[in-house]
């Protein structure tokens, strides 16, 4: 099931900015791919965004960071590979700036990046 979610609240990355940004999540299936998403412009996969996103699944731990919409792949530490658990409940942050950005699933940091400039809408 493709399902997107998005919340209205504006999160200005200019001026050297930084924001929390932190939601709940479950894992329904065995197959569940759970993918979070920062875009300015809200365009989904295949319509050439600006989305930042992020990464987690049941079956798999080998993603983290993308940009434009998986458009573009930049180079990322991973620190925790995470295999999300069905059923189970997990909280996630992001921690965000212009310039780089870290995502956490149960405060394990996952993975961090440093992002070149328009990687992330600001």
């Amino acid at each position: 099931m493709d399902q997107y979610i998005w919340d209205d609240t504006l999160v200005d990355l200019s001026n050297g900015n930084e924001a929390v940004i932190t939601c709940g999540f479950m894992a329904p299936g065995a197959e569940t791919e759970v993918i979070f998403g920062f875009s300015g412009d809200r365009k989904t996969w295949g319509e050439s965004g600006d989305a930042l996103t992020m990464y987690a699944a049941t079956h798999r731990a080998d993603f983290s960071f993308r940009t434009n919409v998986f458009g573009d792949w930049p180079e990322v530490t991973h620190h925790s590979g995470i295999y999300l658990e069905t059923g189970k409940w997990y909280d996630f942050q992001l921690n965000l700036s212009s310039t780089w950005a870290e995502y956490f699933i149960d405060d394990h940091l996952v993975a961090s990046v440093n992002l070149q400039p328009g990687e992330v809408a600001e």
